[in-house]
């Protein structure tokens, strides 16, 4: 049976209604599951295992922060999850049958906090991806080296 586990990164800038929700929901999750979470942020926060790292946002600090989640992770499994994405306790029943995919859960809606208005859409996100630790550590390694 493989391990599975979270790599959860944020910039610490969501509105905090929204980053405690996501966080609580998360929680609920792994009161089922009972994977790991591995945290990386700018600023310290109560939340799984937690890492800082003093960076400016970007997308190369994104990619930064979760390299070092998956270095902390030891699972075989990761699912990478935002800090502002609420996720249903069904998305971690996956488990990739191939070590060498990615694999990305394309049901995502988007709802804005102020107007309540929500949009589906399907496409391959950072934030629904999941795959082999070593394929993703593999990955980001090779995109940080090259930024």
């Amino acid at each position: 049976m493989k391990t599975k586990g979270l790599v959860y990164y944020t910039n610490n800038v969501p509105e905090e209604k929204i980053f405690l929700a996501c966080q609580k929901q998360l929680k609920r999750c792994m009161e089922i599951w009972k994977f790991p979470i591995i945290s990386v942020s700018q600023k310290p926060i109560n939340f799984g295992q937690n890492f800082v790292m003093d960076l400016e946002s970007s997308v190369l600090s994104l990619f930064k922060q979760i390299l070092k989640g998956l270095e902390e992770c030891k699972t075989d499994i990761v699912f990478l999850v935002e800090h502002d994405v609420l996720y249903h306790p069904s998305h971690f029943d996956f488990t990739p049958d191939k070590e060498n995919h990615f694999y990305y859960n394309r049901n995502e809606w988007r709802v804005s906090s102020v107007t309540g208005k929500a949009v589906y859409y399907e496409h391959n996100d950072v934030s629904q991806l999941c795959a082999p630790r070593d394929l993703l550590l593999d990955h980001y390694t090779k995109v940080v080296e090259l930024a």
